[in-house]
């Protein structure tokens, strides 16, 4: 277990800190002219090739890697193996990785180079699609809850109103009949005081005050009759 721990570790170093430092170095130093694409340095154009060629290759392995990651254990010395790939890939200033990287790994990607191309860009394609339909997907059940949310409250509003307005309806009609029953007291009250003979004449405190119940009541009655109204249209429109 210990030896193994330190072939992975091995590895680490190897394969990954040591040439990710040789990459640093290679990008900090490149030629002033490399970056402002003027004349190239032939010298600085094979150092880029070499660590790219490196890291083509890790990444190749990586990807193979993840499919034998089951069997590694019955392979014998299996990190042991992996260090000395490491080595010999960065040996010599990544000779190693150069050599891997044009007999087989350009050979091979060269032949299918093509298909692949094809392939990435209908992927591509397949996932912008995706992605569009489930942005649209989203949009429309977020607008649809919006609108549930938006005709819940409507609803809870139009209940409030409609609750006062047969509150009103209800207190008003009471005050109309009240008033009817009044003055309906009021003629009795005459008539039997004064039997068959005819009734007195009201005095005109008593005249003006008959107008002003006969006025209330009137504009009760419209009352009454509008918040009727509003109750109907309210009701048709649920």
């Amino acid at each position: 277990v210990f030896g193994s721990v330190l072939s992975r570790f091995a590895c680490i170093l190897v394969g990954h800190v040591y040439p990710l430092y040789r990459t640093f170095k290679v990008i900090r130093y490149l030629p002033p002219k490399m970056a402002r694409n003027a004349s190239i340095d032939g010298a600085a154009v094979l150092e880029l090739k070499r660590v790219v060629a490196f890291w083509t290759v890790v990444g190749a392995f990586t990807f193979a890697e993840f499919f034998i990651d089951f069997f590694v254990f019955l392979i014998p010395m299996y990190y042991e193996a992996k260090v000395l790939f490491f080595m010999w890939l960065v040996h010599s200033n990544f000779s190693g990785a150069i050599f891997f990287f044009d007999n087989f790994i350009d050979e091979i990607l060269s032949k299918h180079e093509r298909d692949i191309d094809v392939g990435l860009e209908r992927s591509t394609k397949e996932l912008k699609r995706q992605l569009s339909n489930g942005v649209s997907v989203f949009a429309d059940a977020a607008a649809k809850a919006s609108f549930a949310a938006l005709r819940k409250s409507q609803d809870i509003v139009l209940d409030g109103i409609a609750g006062a307005d047969s509150f009103g309806r209800s207190a008003s009609s009471g005050r109309v009949v009240q008033l009817e029953d009044d003055e309906g007291e009021e003629d009795n009250a005459q008539d039997s005081a004064g039997g068959s003979s005819s009734r007195a004449p009201l005095s005109a405190e008593e005249e003006e005050e008959r107008r002003r119940l006969r006025a209330e009541l009137e504009e009760e009655r419209k009352k009454a009759q509008s918040l009727q109204r509003r109750l109907a249209a309210m009701e048709r429109r649920r």
